[in-house]
């Protein structure tokens, strides 16, 4: 059964730019049967969103943006514009000893997001619980 809560990550964009890469990495165990849902929210009035707050829901954008799902590990990770990224991620890994192999990884690739907004990526806590 689902719930109405959502456990949540974001980004926000108070910084004009032309790329937005915004990776989230999860433990296995963590959500196991949960599928992530992006968000995109105006906060040019109120500021950051919680994504869990109805009253929100107003500054919901509608937009062309998707998360894509990257797999298990580090390896479906690439990055042309950013050539170290994949051995800063190993490097992290190595540094923490976990198994890459351990955690589901999405995506969410946008060029040229919208100044004053944040990107969210969520999970339903009911989800696979």
């Amino acid at each position: 059964m689902a719930s109405a809560w959502r456990a949540y990550v974001f980004a926000e964009i108070a910084t004009p730019t032309k790329l937005l890469l915004f990776d989230v990495l999860v433990h296995r165990a963590i959500y196991p049967g949960a599928i992530p849902e992006l968000g995109t929210y105006d906060t040019a009035f109120d500021g950051v969103v919680d994504v869990n707050d109805p009253a929100r829901e107003v500054d919901r954008l509608d937009t062309a943006d998707r998360l894509e799902v990257t797999g298990r590990g580090i390896d479906m990770l690439p990055v042309p514009e950013v050539p170290k990224h994949g051995q800063l991620l190993a490097h992290v890994f190595q540094s923490l000893a976990w198994d890459p192999a351990d955690f589901r990884s999405w995506r969410a690739r946008i060029d040229y997001p919208l100044y004053g907004t944040q990107i969210a990526v969520s999970f339903d806590m009911g989800a696979g619980l």
